[in-house]
């Protein structure tokens, strides 16, 4: 029974690539997808390979395999990860350079994901999912009409306050370092609640895909593909929950935790091209209520 949980943000330093394979699709890597939504995550299989590697070069054997289980199998590991699911967007606008976009289905979902960590949540409030319509915060500078993408959106500001209390909630995924600063002062004012029909069409066709290449010896094209990734400055979040470990009960739940908290901090990379620089996330914690 696990019986301690965190939520992890995860904010996209560089372009993120949790690629899901080969397709005969238009794009020939395209990244990995909730199969009922169409939005962008990252699964679970992945993060936890991640955060292994980043763990293995900071503990010891027996406590990594405390953690994440050992490679032959001899018992399970004391934690469970979810799939990272997508928070806030970046979209080109004419207005700023870009804004985020969130929608009332990813609102909703986050809601409950922090009921299961049991930070409290029922006092936050609905938005109404409006066609056509973005809710913005208080403190925003937006016009009362905004191009995002192709969309050509009416402001609303009736829903100001609500989207206040939600803009608090979303920054704490963001890393409090002071070298984001400058992110969590814009995500307060450019942080747009539209529709879930407009938000999934954006996160479907407003990704970065880039064209890649691989030259012979004699610097001609061998191999031309398509490849898609998340944008700059997206954010996610995962859940992980800890249960005191199987093996002698060397460890507890909350010693887990704090153990992941220390090691699994500042940053980690996700995904493909290591190499050339994708797949970097700063990490931050948000823990259950005391």
């Amino acid at each position: 029974m696990f019986n301690k949980g965190i939520m992890v943000g995860l904010f996209a330093e560089t372009p993120l690539h949790p690629g899901t394979g080969s397709t005969t699709g238009v794009v020939d890597l395209p990244v990995q997808r909730d199969i009922h939504t169409g939005f962008p995550i990252i699964q679970a299989s992945g993060l936890k390979g991640a955060m292994r590697e980043v763990v293995e070069g900071k503990l010891s054997k027996e406590k990594v395999d405390i953690i994440f289980g050992p490679e032959n199998s001899e018992h399970a590991g004391s934690i469970s990860i979810t799939d990272a699911r997508l928070l806030a967007f970046p979209v080109r606008s004419l207005s700023e350079v870009y804004v985020w976009v969130t929608c009332p289905l990813v609102l909703d979902r986050l809601k409950r994901d922090m009921g299961l960590i049991k930070i409290p949540a029922n006092s936050l409030p609905d938005i109404p999912d409006t066609k056509g319509k973005a809710y913005i915060p208080t403190g925003s500078d937006l016009s009362k009409k905004i191009v995002l993408e192709e969309f050509y959106l009416m402001v609303d500001n009736t829903k100001a306050n609500d989207v206040d209390k939600w803009v608090n909630e979303i920054i704490r995924f963001l890393p409090s370092a002071e070298a984001h600063k400058s992110v969590n002062e814009k995500m307060e004012k450019h942080l747009v609640v539209i529709s879930n029909e407009d938000f999934a069409h954006l996160v479907k066709t407003a990704t970065q895909v880039s064209a890649r290449i691989v030259l012979d010896e004699n610097k001609t094209s061998k191999n031309l593909w398509y490849e898609e990734s998340l944008p700059p400055d997206t954010l996610l979040y995962t859940m992980i929950f800890a249960m005191d470990s199987r093996k002698d009960r060397a460890m507890q739940a909350d010693e887990i935790i704090r153990t992941l908290e220390d090691t699994v901090c500042e940053y980690i990379q996700i995904g493909g091209n290591e190499t050339v620089g994708m797949g970097w996330c700063a990490v931050s914690y948000r823990k259950e209520a005391v």
